[in-house]
């Protein structure tokens, strides 16, 4: 008699599946150094993506003595939420296509970009079709959320591409505690940062607040030199339509 055809959950028990889901090495060959190597990249670029989500709490006093606006102080937080938010499921389809690689890499270049503007706002003045130093903060903050939306998603979803199916429980719940603890790490950053980082710079008073902005960067561009070298590209999905339509509804309706 001819014998039933297997079964997904068949295929699941045999032995060639359970040997490769609780392999201790992932599909792609790298070493154990290098594993680790990327998953402290993955876990930095989470971290300031996380942490500039509150650091800017508690020196709002300042910055506001700074560059006035105080009518406009929510905006600073809200615009960097909003835009990492609203970009998120576009950055994972993107992430499908192209691999997660090239979307984290241009997440941490952008969230630097973004870092390094918010620093300088207010510093030259007003700027045409932006204006004075606290609409620069804001539309800096907008530029910097876009790149941490790209942090988010991109770290999150290698985990697929670091570590095999036995692993990836732990690997997300070290995002996660990684993702807690820079929440609750920010305002003690930002309180002292602001209180004992101000200095002089060839004559020019750098007020301590903007190195909130600037800390992002050596950390930054340590964590994008290893995603260059270390990280896998990952596998690229065969379907390279965006749905944009699904992805515009979904901006208007997080708006």
């Amino acid at each position: 008699m001819q014998g039933k055809a297997a079964t997904p959950l068949d295929r699941r028990r045999s032995t060639g599946y359970r040997a490769w889901a609780m392999n201790a090495t992932a599909p792609h060959i790298y070493s154990a150094q290098e594993r680790r190597l990327a998953l402290a990249a993955v876990l930095i670029v989470l971290f300031l993506s996380a942490l500039d989500q509150t650091i800017v709490a508690t020196a709002m006093p300042r910055i506001i003595k700074e560059l006035a606006g105080l009518d406009r102080i929510a905006w600073v937080g809200t615009a960097y939420l909003l835009t990492s938010t609203v970009t998120v499921p576009i950055y994972g389809k993107l992430g499908d296509i192209y691999g997660r690689r090239p979307v984290l890499v241009w997440g941490v270049c952008m969230f630097l970009a973004g870092s390094m503007m918010c620093g300088l706002a207010g510093e030259f003045g007003g700027i045409a079709l932006i204006g004075d130093g606290m609409n620069q903060l804001i539309a800096c903050r907008a530029i910097q959320g876009l790149g941490a939306g790209a942090l988010t998603t991109g770290a999150f979803a290698v985990v697929a591409d670091i570590a095999p199916p036995a692993e990836r429980g732990k690997y997300t719940g070290y995002f996660g505690a990684m993702f807690g603890f820079a929440g609750l790490l920010g305002p003690v950053v930002g309180g002292f940062l602001t209180d004992h980082a101000t200095t002089s710079v060839m004559g020019h008073l750098v007020s301590g607040w903007r190195f909130i902005f600037y800390v992002n960067l050596p950390l930054g561009l340590a964590a994008l030199y290893v995603l260059l070298t270390k990280l896998p590209h990952g596998s690229r999905g065969a379907d390279a339509r965006i749905d944009w339509v699904g992805a515009g509804l979904i901006v208007a309706a997080t708006v």
